[in-house]
């Protein structure tokens, strides 16, 4: 409680300080305030739409209206003024297709509901913001701005402990140039739409055929779709939309991925040996990011609880959380860990019976075979006779080590001791692996 308690602090102290220090030295009043309703022409070509400003007059504000124009790819948006039981079904579908979206929220929808928002974060969704009483902010003037803006950010903090994601969608549409530079200096991103149909009215829904067909038929790169997390429609047309567009070639983004820069993360991992040590220790991470870093390992499809130290083939995917600077990014790789050649050391030494065998080796577990020769290469059992042999050392194959062998000759000889007694003693001539 205490954290949540400092960070809406923070969050107001911030505030507090852009309207001493921002207003003190920016003259708004240089900046056109005709207000302007966001609109598109849009077309049957699957060509980027137009809009009421270009794009290029846009960015110099921060502000956007369509994404990744090269690529087939969609952003989702939702607009959340309130909730009607339509939020909860819109995030299953997202989470079943494993997309993440925007979800721009109102003061009152975030104090109404903080556990949908905490979910919304929780599954790597961003959480823009619609200001707190959803005005048309060309009417307002810049402190109005400033506190309409605050103070979702404030209730997002308080209600949830989680940061505002610094991306907001002006309410109706409505903007002007004064509006765009004050939120640029407050530090966000400005997103409209390129696609968006009459689906706020929950007393006048369209039919989910017709919501589909918005997307058939004015689908094109880079698409940002409007749609409200109020509209029944919307929640049951979203599965076939997302399906269709899939059909495509369409791959889904958080919007962020537009504006942040790419940490450009690297991994390195090679094959390997297998040494006894897990597989974190052999990754190599490099980074430009402070966002923070998650590393996973798979073995097939299987998510392991640990890195891997056995041998085998595996993956790896290392993700790093976004920051105000930089993008999410995920990167894998496939390695391989090799079963290891053991090792053997032989030590033999005159017992009773003949002849003890001591085996030395890293592979404790393997089945081990002694097996005895004479200089001809003739099996015999346990020598006890002067004369020249060597022993042959064999240890199975186990899940780390390869099988292995190891030959040593040795002599046992014959000797009168001082007082003529006869005793036997065993030389090691010289030692190779076979």
């Amino acid at each position: 409680m205490r954290k949540i308690f400092v960070g809406t602090v923070a969050v107001l102290l911030c505030c507090v300080l852009f309207q001493t220090t921002v207003l003190a030295t920016t003259n708004y009043e240089k900046y056109s305030n005709a207000s302007h309703g966001w609109g598109l022409t849009r077309n049957r070509l699957h060509k980027t739409p137009g809009g009421v400003s270009t794009a290029k007059s846009l960015k110099k504000y921060g502000a956007y209206y369509y994404g990744d124009t090269s690529r087939k790819v969609c952003y989702l948006t939702f607009d959340c003024g309130y909730e009607n039981g339509n939020t909860k079904g819109i995030l299953d579908v997202l989470k079943r297709y494993h997309i993440r979206a925007v979800f721009f929220v109102t003061e009152p929808f975030v104090k109404a509901e903080p556990a949908l928002v905490k979910r919304m974060k929780a599954e790597g969704h961003l959480v823009g913001n619609h200001t707190k009483t959803h005005p048309r902010l060309p009417d307002c003037s810049v402190r109005k701005i400033k506190r309409e803006v605050c103070a979702v950010e404030k209730a997002v903090k308080e209600c949830t402990g989680e940061d505002i994601d610094k991306i907001l969608r002006p309410p109706e549409g409505a903007y002007s140039q004064r509006v765009l530079k004050v939120l640029s200096d407050m530090g966000y991103k400005t997103l409209f739409w390129s696609n968006a149909w009459f689906d706020w009215d929950v007393n006048h829904q369209p039919s989910v055929d017709s919501v589909v067909g918005q997307f058939r038929t004015y689908y094109h790169n880079g698409m940002v779709p409007l749609m409200h997390n109020t509209s029944s429609t919307d929640r049951k047309a979203l599965p076939r939309a997302i399906r269709f567009l899939k059909s495509r070639g369409f791959t889904f983004e958080r919007f962020d991925t537009v504006y942040k820069k790419n940490p450009k993360l690297s991994i390195r991992i090679k094959d390997y040996t297998y040494d006894d040590k897990r597989a974190s220790a052999h990754l190599t991470i490099e980074t430009k990011s402070k966002g923070a870093i998650k590393t996973y390992f798979y073995k097939g499809k299987t998510k392991l609880k640990k890195a891997p130290k056995d041998a085998g083939k595996y993956l790896v995917k290392v993700v790093q959380s976004q920051t105000k600077t930089y993008k999410e990014v995920t990167v894998s790789k496939t390695f391989r860990i090799t079963k290891a050649k053991p090792e053997i050391r032989i030590v033999v030494a005159q017992s009773e019976k003949g002849v003890d065998v001591d085996i030395f080796c890293e592979n404790r577990t393997g089945e081990r075979r002694i097996s005895f020769y004479n200089q001809k290469g003739i099996l015999i059992e346990q020598p006890t006779s002067p004369g020249e042999y060597f022993v042959v050392v064999k240890i199975g194959a186990t899940k780390n080590y390869k099988a292995a062998s190891k030959k040593l000759e040795f002599v046992i000889e014959e000797q009168k001791d001082v007082k003529g007694i006869r005793k036997r003693r065993i030389t090691t001539a010289y030692r190779r692996h076979v």
